[in-house]
């Protein structure tokens, strides 16, 4: 339910926030695009994850719970950060909230390594040796991903900028303001995927030697 509410909290904002031009019309679709894709890779992950879980730790649920939060901050993060490109908001707030989705989706990542090893990678789960390891290597790679989403936050990266007219007509021009945090997201997203698909490959190869098609590493990738 957390899910679905945070998946439609970006149609309902830009509902109330309807675009002036048609640059401001592709920005909001591609803003939709992004969250929504984001949380549906966060929530296929979950997912897979909890359908593992054969008992509920108290550690679990405060991560659950922790996981949920963030997920629900995430679309209304990503919408001030988006939607200020294209109505010029003060770069103070921008700078804040680029900072805090950075970390919102930094944290989810790092949440989901620590229910992979709190609820799948757990002694009493019998788990072959070969697959042990594919699992803790996705684990790690969560947690790389994580490092390198948090990254975005370095100063440099909301320094450096490039600055570009808008399609309007205002006399002057009104000016879009790209800081290089918004391609390293990009970056780091797109590493993050590429190396869980890596893995997922590999945990396949090792579960066809106990005779089955897929793994729990590949289905969370």
């Amino acid at each position: 339910m957390i899910f679905g509410l945070a998946l439609s909290i970006t149609a309902i904002q830009l509902a109330f926030a309807p675009p002036n031009n048609q640059v401001e019309v592709v920005g909001y679709i591609a803003e939709f695009v992004v969250s929504f894709g984001l949380l549906v890779w966060i929530w296929m992950s979950y997912t897979r994850i909890t359908e593992r879980i054969t008992v509920e730790r108290e550690k679990l649920l405060l991560l659950n719970a922790s996981l949920l939060l963030l997920v629900s901050l995430e679309p209304y993060l990503l919408f001030i950060v988006w939607s200020g490109i294209f109505l010029g908001r003060d770069q103070t707030l921008l700078d804040l909230s680029s900072i805090a989705w950075s970390l919102d989706v930094a944290l989810m990542f790092l949440i989901l390594g620590l229910m992979t090893r709190q609820g799948i990678l757990h002694p009493e789960h019998d788990i072959p040796p070969a697959i042990s390891r594919e699992i803790q290597n996705l684990v790690n790679w969560r947690y790389v991903s994580a490092a390198l989403i948090a990254l975005a936050i370095l100063p440099m990266l909301w320094s450096w900028t490039f600055t570009t007219s808008q399609m309007n007509d205002a006399s002057p021009p009104k000016l879009i303001v790209l800081h290089a945090r918004y391609f390293y997201w990009v970056v780091a997203l797109g590493a993050a995927a590429i190396g869980a698909g890596w893995i997922a490959r590999k945990g396949e190869r090792a579960m066809e030697q106990f005779g089955d098609v897929r793994s729990p590493a590949a289905d969370e990738a």
